[in-house]
């Protein structure tokens, strides 16, 4: 299950409306394009924080590490969406793991919860101002077509 966020830019859906109406799907990619560059310096702070966060014994912090982390567009904004093993659980706080190995018995072991959640609401301020400003700069370029 992928674990989001989203960092909301303020009137990304009446840009896309817009753009929509002037039927310009070129204008539409080049928006998406320069919101997902304006986000992208979150994903490896989510890569870092699942290496730091999350128990080095046993590979879980190495793992997830190397997780899917990508950036998409919506209609509200940007959203960073991370995918693989032991995402969704680690950042709820608990995995699911074989006892040594042995894949017949699992356990679940508790672990820090929030490493996802906790550095994306810390490092969406950071972003959010190239976000708006891609957004404003975008909703220029649709107020002059």
């Amino acid at each position: 299950m992928p674990v989001e966020l989203s960092v909301e830019g303020v009137g990304l859906r009446d840009l896309k409306r817009k753009v929509k109406e002037l039927d310009d799907k070129k204008l539409m990619r080049d928006i998406n394009d320069a919101l997902k560059e304006a986000a992208r310096p979150l994903l490896g702070k989510a890569a870092a924080a699942a290496r730091t966060s999350l128990p080095q014994r046993g590979g879980l912090a190495a793992s997830v590490g190397r997780a899917s982390f990508k950036v998409s567009v919506t209609q509200r904004g940007v959203r960073i969406v991370a995918k693989g093993s032991g995402v969704g659980g680690s950042n709820r706080g608990t995995i699911s793991h074989p006892v040594f190995g042995n894949r017949d018995r699992w356990v679940k072991q508790p672990v820090k919860p929030g490493w996802f959640d906790d550095e994306m609401t810390a490092s969406a301020p950071d972003v959010k101002p190239d976000v708006v400003a891609v957004i404003e700069r975008f909703a220029e370029r649709v107020a002059d077509a």
